[in-house]
């Protein structure tokens, strides 16, 4: 554990329960310490590029398969049953959840929501992570690339992946200005490493892949 970790832990446990309904520091606090990984963000993605290339063409298939939802593998109707009931528990837990933050709020007399809120809100539209999300679709026309070609889909999967990545650094960033006004240099160093992979993966497709031959309007930013 080091030194920030510390001072997380410091800080929560020292306020009282309610502050993290009203106090957007603690709220913060909360938040970074679930985000902030036992090894760095880009060991993990590292280690993720190890296993694909350990399963060659299955391990690219199984990567394919969790982050394209139109390709998954059809369920049996009792796997099908079964991932519905989980579904529905999981959404119910959420939602009570939500009535007892909601309740727990209005008691400690906090805001209906903090601008870190939206900060995260927005992160998570700017950083899709499957590969067909409709920003990514509209970023691969763009590129003027076949829309399903062997090329494109190998950059749908990598853009999809640094973005599981890129989402947690980019939620910690902002939680990090809150907290120490700035962000945490290994958090800037990271994030400048997987806008530079997804930049590197743009140029492969566009050296690899076939190119649309409709005028397309310039690239734009994923």
């Amino acid at each position: 554990m080091n030194g920030h970790q510390r001072e997380i832990i410091a800080l929560t446990y020292n306020s009282h329960p309610t502050k993290q309904f009203t106090d957007e520091r603690v709220y913060a606090a909360d938040i970074w310490f679930y985000l902030y990984p036992r090894h760095s963000e880009v060991k993990r993605y590292e280690r993720s590029k190890q296993e694909q290339a350990k399963g060659g063409a299955d391990g690219q298939a199984a990567w394919t398969r969790q982050s394209n939802s139109h390709t998954r593998v059809p369920l049996s109707s009792t796997e099908e049953r079964a991932k519905r009931a989980r579904e529905e528990l999981k959404e119910r837990a959420h939602r009570f959840h939500k009535v007892q933050t909601e309740r727990f709020k209005k008691l400690a007399g906090g805001p209906d929501t903090f601008p870190l809120d939206q900060a995260l809100e927005k992160i998570e539209k700017e950083y899709p992570t499957s590969g067909y999300d409709k920003t990514i679709d509209n970023f691969v026309e763009s590129l003027g690339l076949e829309k399903y070609s062997t090329s494109t889909s190998r950059l749908r999967s990598a853009l999809a992946l640094c973005n599981i990545h890129l989402q947690n650094l980019k939620k910690r960033e902002v939680c990090e200005i809150i907290l120490w006004g700035k962000p945490l240099p290994e958090t800037h160093e990271e994030i400048s490493f997987f806008e530079q992979r997804k930049l590197d993966e743009i140029d492969n497709a566009l050296g690899a892949g076939s190119i649309c031959t409709t005028p397309l309007t310039p690239p734009a930013t994923i």
